[in-house]
């Protein structure tokens, strides 16, 4: 292993005098302080842990004019701290700051910034504390220990037990890439510790890549469908319609299904939205994109809403006793969907169990030659009884609304915001809820 040292970079005399007096109002004045938080592995949000870290922290987007004497100089200066740290090149989004105090006894232990993958923290790349202190200094302590690291000869990382200590100089900055591992030594206080010069103030933030898309929450399928079907937009009357396939279009799938269904594979086992067994694959790879744009202006009419192509998927021969869970489809990008019946060798027919957008739920039954139109992030739908014969053959279209931004984050805030505890389970709000 080789200890290779923290990169990090520290600017002196930061701001000019007047803008630096400006953060020191704020706080002695104008500041609403909180107790400080930590979002700990495997939580949304953060909450109060004195044993981890202990500080008071302001909000500054209360009062936009005291950041904006901050943020220009940061632009300004991210290039060059991003190369001196060895941050690659990322498209920048929003600041995300704080302002944040230490009197005796706080501190902050050993953690990084980058936080879990699927945590708003998972997109900040590039983290900076500002300093700045009451004249004369009467507070010790409150250093940032920056780690080293480990690499190993296979290309691993990981943290060192050494670190390199910044001292809380008033008027600097440090930055340093938000994965470093970093902690903030005790703030010790001799006499007084509200007496004037007894703070260890900062600005705190992280640069956030504006590309970083973050991955979904983790959730079961049961509380994924019951969050979509009710906070999902909707489009149509009742979110499905059954019609005939374009002749043109079924005589395709026909002939392709005649000339492969000798030659299926098995599609990816899925124990929770197939717990019956694997269906077959047939390979459509060559006409599936022209199917797709066939049917595209069908599902826009049939939508009302301007569409954007996502996904053909198949052709899924279902076999003997298998079953579908009941489920909806991915949100970001099954948003207006179809079922394309092909063939079947059945011999009860074989129901597509699905819930309107009222609520209400169906069982829809499709020949040869009949294709299902439906909204698959929102309404759940199924095919809750076994198979009875040896083939049901059907192709999976699937295309979102152009300008489409609905996450599934977005709709466990709606959910927050309506206190919906029947549709989040606890793992999903904040910890202080």
């Amino acid at each position: 292993m080789t200890t290779v040292p923290a990169q990090f970079l520290v600017l002196h005399d930061f701001l000019t005098a007047e803008e630096r007096e400006a953060f020191l109002t704020y706080v002695q004045r104008d500041a609403e302080f909180s107790p400080a938080s930590v979002t700990s592995p495997g939580v949304l949000d953060g909450r109060p842990d004195p044993t981890f870290r202990r500080a008071s922290v302001a909000n500054p987007d209360t009062d936009v004019q005291v950041f904006a004497l901050l943020e220009d100089k940061l632009r300004a200066v991210l290039p060059h701290a991003r190369r001196e740290t060895g941050v690659p090149h990322f498209s920048l989004g929003h600041i995300e700051r704080q302002v944040t105090t230490y009197r005796h006894g706080d501190f902050f232990r050993s953690h990084t910034d980058h936080g879990d993958a699927w945590n708003k923290a998972a997109s900040r790349r590039l983290s900076f504390v500002y300093y700045f202190h009451d004249n004369p200094k009467v507070f010790t302590g409150g250093e940032l220990r920056v780690y080293d690291q480990l690499h190993s000869a296979e290309g691993g990382v990981s943290h060192a037990e050494t670190f390199q200590l910044v001292e809380p100089v008033d008027n600097s900055i440090v930055f340093f890439p938000s994965t470093t591992l970093h902690e903030v030594c005790p703030v010790l206080v001799d006499g007084d510790p509200e007496q004037k010069g007894a703070a260890r103030c900062s600005v705190t933030g992280w640069f956030h890549d504006r590309e970083h898309v973050r991955p979904s929450p983790p959730m079961d399928s049961k509380t994924r469908t019951a969050l979509t079907q009710r906070y999902t937009p909707s489009f149509t009357l009742n979110g499905f319609e059954k019609m005939r396939t374009p002749p043109s279009v079924q005589r395709k799938l026909r002939e392709v299904y005649r000339a492969r269904i000798n030659t299926t594979f098995p599609e990816r086992v899925d124990e929770v939205h197939l717990p019956t067994g694997t269906p077959d694959l047939i390979d459509i790879d060559d006409v599936k994109g022209e199917i797709h744009h066939a049917m595209h202006v069908l599902h826009e009419h049939w939508s009302g809403v301007e569409l954007v192509p996502t996904a053909a998927y198949g052709l899924r021969v279902y076999r003997a006793g298998q079953t579908l869970a009941p489920h909806t489809d991915i949100l970001e990008t099954h948003v207006i969907s179809s079922i394309v019946h092909i063939a079947h060798d059945t011999t009860e027919p074989w129901p597509l169990r699905i819930v309107d957008l009222h609520g209400k739920e169906h069982d829809v039954f499709l020949e040869e030659g009949e294709m299902l139109l439906y909204e698959s992030a929102r309404c759940p739908h199924a095919r809750p009884l076994p198979l009875q014969g040896s083939a049901y053959c059907s192709l999976f279209l699937h295309y979102k609304p152009v300008d489409w931004t609905v996450t599934y984050w977005s709709l466990i805030d709606q959910a927050r915001s309506d206190g919906a505890t029947d549709v989040l389970p606890r793992e999903l709000w904040p910890d202080d809820a």
